[in-house]
């Protein structure tokens, strides 16, 4: 597909949030996460129990978070997903949840180290 000719066009990493597209990346000879975690569902995902729980059960490799964290304002107001991002803001962007992450021996990374 597009997605993927552009990814191996640009030789950058791809989204894959199932097993299925997982495979159709990997045979393509992109690079992609091994596991996938995240929900566009219109409540806000990331609470800081949610992301503790995840990574206390985080399987072997690399797991991508899908989140959209950020503080509300004006540019926000027309999202859909406008307030829930101050909610993922905190359950993503603490020292509890960075602390989690060391403690259980957790490398937090972006795109850039697949």
């Amino acid at each position: 597909g597009v997605v993927l000719a552009t990814a191996r066009r640009l030789a950058v990493p791809v989204r894959s949030q199932d097993a299925s597209a997982r495979a159709r990346a990997r045979s393509a000879g992109l690079r992609t996460p091994d596991h996938f975690f995240g929900e566009s569902g219109p409540a806000a995902y990331w609470t800081l129990a949610r992301t503790l729980g995840h990574l206390r059960a985080l399987p072997s490799g690399v797991s991508e978070f899908m989140s959209h964290p950020a503080t509300f304002d004006a540019g926000l107001a027309g999202s859909r997903y406008a307030r829930q991002r101050e909610t993922e803001l905190v359950g993503l962007g603490t020292p509890a949840a960075r602390a989690a992450a060391e403690a259980l021996g957790i490398t937090l990374c972006d795109f850039t180290a697949l």
